[in-house]
């Protein structure tokens, strides 16, 4: 387990110091493009825990005046939907013809959940993007956080 605890803090500095770069070179007051929320949400679980976990943020000059920027946005306004309204916005989402690659699996960092398997569409630093056949919802591409699990390629 000192391993993938390790692994982890790595990737999170990581993520964390290229972040840090992008936020400084935006030239207006704006909360930019989706990634921010993915980072947002990880550094709330962050805070959540205490001692060293937490402290690994203040490694992060500027952090705490971006969360008040984060936090200010606000959950909108939510609308329950029912299982088949869901699967049905799934169904109907466009999937480009064009992706699909190496056959890959990801597996979420904690030991309960099954494995997501299927074709690799897009990896960056931030996310893994995977086409998935599911006989309920159909072709959907489902976008997971790097920072989320681990990447395996079963080709």
């Amino acid at each position: 387990m000192g391993k993938e605890i390790t692994r982890a803090v790595h990737q999170l500095n990581g993520s964390l110091t290229i972040f840090h770069a992008d936020v400084h070179v935006q030239t207006k007051d704006e909360i930019g493009p989706c990634h921010h929320l993915q980072v947002f949400h990880n550094v709330a679980f962050i805070r959540w825990g205490k001692g060293r976990t937490t402290a690994l943020l203040d490694q992060h000059p500027g952090l705490r005046a971006w969360e008040a920027k984060m936090r200010a946005i606000g959950h909108g306004i939510r609308h329950d939907i029912g299982k088949d309204d869901a699967l049905r916005v799934a169904r109907e989402a466009p999937v480009s013809a064009a992706v699909g690659g190496a056959r890959v699996s990801y597996q979420i960092n904690d030991a309960n959940s099954p494995p997501i398997a299927g074709r690799l569409v897009a990896q960056d630093p931030q996310r893994v993007s995977i086409l998935l056949e599911n006989p309920f919802a159909g072709t959907v591409v489902v976008h997971l956080p790097t920072t989320g699990g681990r990447l395996h390629r079963l080709d």
